[in-house]
């Protein structure tokens, strides 16, 4: 029998988001000092930042930490026949693996600009192409869209003009020739051990990787409510682009990576867009220091948090010579996610351990405890008002961008019951049984949809359906459908 393609509501309600938002800040936090060359802002507090000399009362030293391969991690190294292998410390045949520092560098700015409400920098610029249904306003070329990612950009987060904690804390160069130079630094992190590959088979993992594009007009914009409201695009005078992309821990497109397709060397070549990668297995335990320089207490706590996801676990001892399986059950249930294919639910580390040992206070005295100097940056960026430095953690955590960070970050959760593949059916959230009833509602007019999404034909009634779709909150698919009110 000739092969039978899929419906169209199958089709559709197979399609989701492996990468989800969290939204921008409207106001900037501005650094916790004063970085040279930038304008001054009124505020004669902040203590100014010289390299050559110590705050009174800040911290410098080295931290040590280690982390546990959640899932199969790779961090590029060389290409060997077009395939991607783990990058090694250093030349020769028993060179260790390791975690590159520009690449923790990069992993640990993201997350800082989320937690000390930072820029929303970087982002690329951009202006749609308006998919209009006229022909006339075709022909007379104004199928451009009104204002440019970086315009909106400014309504986003209008009037910054400060440096903001990560540029302070991790350095920048910007476009008009002026540089920081960083008070963090990341060594390599080498893998301990003798650590597995995978896959195991001597085969390769083949997938086709991708950056996530707005090709479609509404993309990255915030949905701000129900009909009208919601199909921001553009040209809307009030839109505001939805937040940073992130990509989860785990997600329901991928629930089993041993599935992924596989590439073995005396199979046909792979297609043009098709990678071909090889990890570091599940378990493998990276160990790296951090050593950083003239940081006042807010600012080291805003790192702990970042580096601990606001969870104590990590501060606890943690041996990595110990023998046998990773001791996941008593390791921190979040995770940091980095490396290749975090689409595909690889490159989650589990902060398995952050040792303050090596950190000494300039003023000579005793370093505080990491809920203290949590504490201290939940006081100075967020405004907490709780004098307990453990309740000052857990208002922190609960905080609506940060918890939704630890939400995404976290490892234990089921598969997202956002998407269309729940497990269980009766879990399913309402945004995913509405988007499915309208797929298959739609089923009889795959033809027109198909022509109106292409912008060949016009359909109101598809167009409507489309305006009134619901807000769905972790993204839902990469087309939220709603159903027509009156429908049953």
């Amino acid at each position: 029998m000739p092969h039978k393609p899929p419906k169209f509501h199958e089709i559709f309600t197979s399609i989701t988001n492996n990468y989800r938002f969290i939204p921008f800040d409207s106001a900037v936090a501005p650094a916790a000092v004063r970085v040279p060359g930038t304008a001054a802002d009124g505020e004669n507090t902040r203590p100014a930042l010289d390299h050559s000399t110590p705050l009174p009362d800040g911290y410098s030293g080295r931290i040590t930490m280690h982390w546990v391969a959640r899932t199969p991690v790779l961090f590029g190294g060389k290409q060997i026949d077009g395939i991607t292998t783990p990058q090694k410390l250093h030349c020769g045949k028993d060179a260790p693996y390791c975690i590159p520092g520009s690449s923790l560098r990069g992993m640990i700015r993201r997350l800082l600009r989320i937690a000390t409400r930072g820029k929303a920098t970087p982002v690329a610029d951009s202006r749609p192409v308006t998919r209009t249904y006229d022909r006339k306003t075709r022909m007379r070329g104004e199928d451009t869209s009104k204002y440019s990612v970086h315009q909106i950009l400014e309504r986003t987060q209008p009037g910054i003009n400060d440096r903001d904690w990560s540029e302070a804390m991790l350095g920048y160069v910007d476009g008009e020739g002026r540089a920081l130079r960083g008070r963090i630094d990341f060594g390599f992190a080498k893998a301990l051990g003798e650590p597995k590959l995978f896959p195991s088979d001597g085969s390769y993992i083949k997938i086709v990787q991708g950056q996530p594009r707005p090709g479609f007009f509404p993309f990255y914009l915030r949905r701000t409510g129900q009909g009208e409201l919601a199909a921001a695009t553009y040209d809307s005078e009030t839109g505001h682009l939805a937040g940073r992309k992130f990509y989860p821990a785990w997600n329901s497109a991928f629930v089993d990576l041993d599935t992924l397709p596989r590439w073995n060397k005396g199979d046909t070549a792979p297609g043009e867009m098709d990678s071909r990668l090889q990890f570091l297995d599940r378990g493998t335990i990276f160990s790296g220091r951090i050593d950083v320089h003239n940081l006042l207490p807010e600012e080291l706590g805003a790192l702990l948090w970042v580096l601990s996801l606001g969870e104590g676990w990590p501060f606890r001892a943690f041996d990595p010579a110990e023998q046998g399986a990773p001791p996941y059950d008593m390791l921190s249930p979040y995770c940091h996610i980095a490396g290749r294919a975090r689409a595909f639910s690889f490159g989650n580390l589990i902060p398995a351990g952050i040792d303050l040992t090596g950190i000494a206070a300039h003023s000579g005295g005793a370093i505080p405890t990491p809920e203290a100097l949590i504490a201290a940056f939940a006081r100075k960026v967020h405004g907490c008002t709780e004098a307990d430095d453990l309740y000052a953690t857990d208002w922190l955590n609960r905080q609506p961008r940060l918890a939704r960070l630890r939400y995404l970050s976290w490892r234990e959760r089921d598969p997202d019951t956002v998407g269309p593949r729940s497990p269980n059916p009766a879990l399913s959230s309402p945004v995913e049984r509405v988007k499915n009833e309208a797929s298959k509602a739609m089923f009889g007019d795959y033809k027109t949809l198909r022509n109106v999404l292409s912008g060949a034909a016009r359909n109101d009634c598809v167009a409507a359906n489309l305006a009134a779709a619901p807000r769905g909150e972790m993204g839902g698919n990469i087309l939220d459908l709603g159903s027509d009110p009156d429908r049953p």
